[in-house]
């Protein structure tokens, strides 16, 4: 699915969020290239917050640890109920989530999370791809749509093209209250 070995290394790094939380947050680091994130980070503004959500834990853990390395604030959850706790406590530019859950699968947390938080962009990731779930993603609001096993440089790609998407919509309306 995706760099195993880094689920492997998910001791390193990753604490639990808060007591009593089945929920993690991966630690700045280095990233990909070498360079300390954490120097990075306090030179520049805030990393980005990540939710992932996926029920399969060596694909959640895989993918936080990948976006952790690349100097995003990441956190997990397992689950769509799990994840809109988390989203009604604390605000995330970005969720991927895995479309098959159990319980509120991908794109009810979808509706949901636009519901209550309509600035955070959405990649919805499978491996039951249909066209119909497709169109009814990017309907509920998704940004993207991505079929697993994805490559990590697409997953990285529709990141970086969400947080700029949202960058550019924070953009807008602030210019917009500007003129009003």
């Amino acid at each position: 699915l995706w760099d195993h070995r880094a689920a492997r290394r998910h001791d390193r790094g990753l604490q639990p969020a808060g007591p009593g939380d089945d929920v993690h947050r991966a630690s700045a680091g280095t990233s990909t290239d070498g360079e300390d994130v954490g120097a990075r980070t306090m030179e520049s503004e805030t990393p980005p917050r990540i939710l992932i959500v996926d029920d399969e834990a060596v694909a959640r853990i895989s993918l936080a640890e990948v976006l952790r390395l690349e100097g995003y604030d990441v956190q997990m959850a397992a689950s769509g109920e799990e994840a809109l706790r988390l989203v009604e406590r604390q605000p995330f530019d970005l969720m991927v989530v895995d479309l098959k859950m159990p319980g509120m699968d991908g794109i009810q947390l979808t509706e949901a999370v636009q519901d209550r938080a309509p600035d955070t962009v959405i990649i919805l990731l499978t491996a039951f791809a249909t066209l119909e779930t497709a169109i009814e993603a990017i309907r509920r609001g998704a940004h993207d749509y991505l079929l697993k096993p994805c490559p990590i440089p697409q997953i990285l790609e529709s990141v970086r093209k969400g947080l700029d998407k949202s960058r550019q919509e924070r953009r807008r309306r602030e210019l917009v209250a500007r003129l009003e």
